[in-house]
C-alpha cells in the first residue's frame, strides 16, 4: 500500500478529503518529476561535456600525429646528410685538400696486429 493509499485510508476514519489526497499525491508525482528531470539534465550535461573532451583529445592526437610525421621526414633527411658528410671519397678530399694530408707510400704504410 503507498502513502496516498494510507493517507486516503487513515483520512476515511478521520477527517481527510479527497482534495487533501490528491494534493498529497501530486506533491510526491511532482517531487519524483523534479528528481527525474534533474537526472535528465546531469545525464545530457555529462554527455555534451564528454563529447567535447573527445573531440578535444581527438584533434590533440591528429596534431600530434602530423607533428611525429614531420618529425620522421626531417629524420629521414637528417640521416641522408650524415650519409652524405661522412662518405669516405668526400672526407679524403676534405683532408688532402683542406689539411693537405697525403696518402702514403706503399713502404710508409704500417700495420699493427692488435
Amino acid at each position: 500500500m503507498n502513502s496516498a493509499a494510507r493517507f486516503y485510508a487513515e483520512g476515511v476514519s478521520g477527517s481527510v478529503s479527497r482534495s487533501q489526497v490528491l494534493v498529497r499525491l501530486l506533491s510526491q508525482v511532482s517531487s519524483m518529476l523534479v528528481v527525474t528531470l534533474a537526472a535528465v539534465m546531469v545525464s545530457a550535461l555529462s554527455l555534451v561535456y564528454v563529447t567535447y573532451q573527445s573531440r578535444s583529445l581527438d584533434m590533440a592526437l591528429q596534431a600530434d600525429a602530423i607533428q611525429r610525421n614531420h618529425m620522421h621526414v626531417q629524420w629521414e633527411q637528417l640521416l641522408l646528410e650524415k650519409g652524405t658528410w661522412s662518405t669516405q671519397a668526400r672526407v679524403q678530399t676534405l683532408a688532402e685538400n683542406k689539411l693537405g694530408m697525403v696518402m702514403p707510400a706503399g713502404h710508409g704504410l704500417v700495420v699493427l696486429k692488435v
